[in-house]
């Protein structure tokens, strides 16, 4: 089952970096590896 914890805290993550689209995309990587993990 998905933790909706990992999922609103690397929401609020991607929402609070203030970042290129570069540092976007790893926050991105980022989010799908704690998925997968929390999956």
């Amino acid at each position: 089952m998905k933790s909706p914890c990992a999922r609103t805290y690397c929401e609020a993550l991607v929402q609070h970096t203030e970042c290129s689209a570069e540092r976007k995309a790893d926050t991105l990587k980022l989010i799908a590896y704690v998925r997968d993990w929390h999956s």
